[in-house]
């Protein structure tokens, strides 16, 4: 699912031998355009459709594009002794119901069987506080959150999960517990080689989409809330993950959520978790995140951005400067804004 370690996976896996096993050499480390393109029942959902402007009659184009692009690809492994197992990879499959379901992956199954005769599926499963305030930071780097309300995060494990063991089988569906304690070598990327057979030499792991800083996480929410309209317009998107990636950097305390802020969502969601950890056979509890700073109000996160504003204003700006034309003065006056906004 989300929020995993999936992204240094992915990363990783593309740019790194993989023995016997082969990573679908598509454009992107994420194999989500494909995915949502092609198995989806309403493609035009994919943020990246959205923020391109892609039209009905674009995606048909992309669909049977894309089917004939993959298909030389496993025909081409197919006729090689080398290639014993194909990895195609996306957070996107573990979207609840109803955008991608049962039948989605039976679209899925059906496209690959040509070539693949056995299927295995692996995902991690990360407890809700903590997938909360990780999804909460996401959505703000992509320009989608300007407020601390979290009604539309909840992970909807059962809508997420149960589809892979309806159309695969549950023998062939490996769901483990995000918890870095139970994982080899306390990482997701090794863990989940392991899982496959492969071994990565610990140099050759990338490490990429970590979480923002507290400091970094109140200035980008100071930001939105006084800079750039945000939503599905390609300009804004592209300058709002510029401005995280930029962000990254400034601060050193760990953010969390506020246990006020999960608790009732937690509590009004029992029952999914109760079916997850039933599924799991462990449960989804975690321990107190004690090294970082929780955050329950939203002037509370503007408090920290007043007092992140001298580190954003000490840092070297001129690698963002040129790329998305923003002088430091303009992200400072944007955080200005956004402490002043009501």
């Amino acid at each position: 699912m989300h929020k995993t370690g999936t992204t240094s996976f992915q990363m990783t896996a593309k740019h790194t031998g993989l023995g016997a096993l082969q990573y679908l050499p598509l454009t992107a480390k994420n194999h989500a355009l494909e995915f949502a393109t092609l198995f989806e029942d309403d493609p035009g959902t994919f943020r990246g459709h959205q923020i391109a402007r892609r039209t009905p009659e674009d995606l048909s184009l992309m669909r049977t594009r894309f089917a004939q692009e993959i298909g030389q690809i496993m025909d081409g492994f197919s006729q090689t002794d080398s290639c014993k197992g194909v990895i195609m990879s996306a957070e996107r499959m573990s979207m609840p119901a109803p955008r991608v379901t049962a039948a989605t992956m039976h679209r899925l199954k059906d496209y690959f069987s040509r070539w693949c005769h056995d299927f295995r599926v692996y995902g991690y499963v990360r407890a809700p506080h903590s997938f909360l305030t990780s999804q909460y930071q996401q959505l703000l780097k992509q320009g989608s959150k300007s407020s601390l309300k979290l009604d539309c995060v909840w992970p909807k494990y059962r809508a997420r999960f149960e589809k892979f063991d309806t159309v695969f089988g549950r023998d062939a569906v490996s769901l483990r517990k995000y918890d870095k304690s139970t994982l080899a070598d306390g990482d997701v990327v090794v863990d989940l080689a392991a899982q496959m057979g492969i071994h990565f030499d610990p140099t050759d792991i990338r490490r990429v989409n970590e979480g923002l800083s507290l400091e970094a996480t109140a200035l980008l929410f100071a930001i939105q809330r006084g800079g750039p309209a945000t939503g599905a317009n390609p300009d804004v998107s592209k300058l709002v993950k510029r401005l995280s990636d930029r962000l990254r950097p400034v601060g050193q305390h760990r953010f969390t959520l506020d246990q006020t802020l999960t608790a009732p969502l937690i509590a009004e969601h029992k029952d999914d978790i109760a079916w997850m950890e039933h599924r799991l056979d462990k449960p989804m509890t975690e321990p107190p995140q004690t090294d970082a700073i929780a955050i329950a109000t939203e002037t509370e996160l503007l408090d920290h951005a007043a007092a992140a504003r001298p580190l954003l204003a000490a840092t070297d700006h001129t690698a963002l400067a040129r790329r998305a034309d923003l002088p430091l003065a303009k992200l400072l006056e944007w955080v200005d804004d956004g402490l002043r906004a009501p």
